[in-house]
């Protein structure tokens, strides 16, 4: 698409098929230039802000991190937020980041990034245990739902917060639950052996 898209034209970024194009680039960390490119490319702004101030802290804040109350220091003021009387405020310090990784290495550092990691891997071993049962077992598709809801989870997490993002991504949070729940009530040691189901479903 950025083939034959041109991603620096302001007409085209207007558009789904531009803001898409350009979306991979938005995401990398780069040297910005001018508040144009800061605009265009806000994600890996946040991100490159983020992982300095991350740098400039202590050892123990690296490890535990900034507390909840933490902002990000963007630097400039940036038209971020809409008031109610609708008119557009200016920030420079924010709470919120769109990449979820960095908004936990800021908050809660190292070892709460590598919590939530490992909560996401957690998940997905869950799920890749049911998905490896026979194909007439009935857990099976629940586990692939489940690894399929991690992975977008884990990759909704770098772009748009994830788990963090209350109103997009709650009906995915919500359904990681459901299906973690689901699969609990028949662990996996409790299934019987494919033949023994083979056999079931023969007679």
């Amino acid at each position: 698409m950025q083939v034959v898209i041109d991603v620096d034209s302001n007409r085209s970024l207007e558009t789904f098929a531009g803001k898409f194009a350009l979306s991979l680039r938005e995401l990398a960390v780069a040297h910005y230039s001018d508040v144009r490119d800061i605009n265009l490319n806000f994600r890996g702004y946040e991100t490159k802000r983020a992982l300095l101030q991350f740098g400039e802290g202590s050892a123990a804040q690296m490890l535990f991190g900034q507390g909840f109350g933490a902002t990000v220091d963007l630097g400039i003021s940036m038209p971020l937020e809409v008031t109610s009387s609708g008119t557009v405020r200016l920030m420079r310090h924010v709470g919120l980041l769109h990449n979820g990784y960095m908004f936990l290495l800021i908050k809660v550092g190292i070892i709460g990034l590598a919590c939530y990691i490992a909560v996401l891997l957690y998940l997905y071993r869950v799920g890749r245990r049911y998905a490896a049962l026979p194909k007439e077992h009935e857990q099976r598709l629940p586990g692939r739902l489940l690894q399929a809801s991690v992975v977008t989870l884990a990759a909704t997490t770098y772009i748009v917060g994830g788990v963090f993002n209350k109103m997009d991504m709650f009906a995915f949070t919500l359904f990681t639950g459901y299906l973690l729940a689901h699969l609990r009530e028949k662990p996996v040691t409790a299934v019987k052996p494919q033949e023994t189901i083979s056999a079931k479903f023969s007679a």
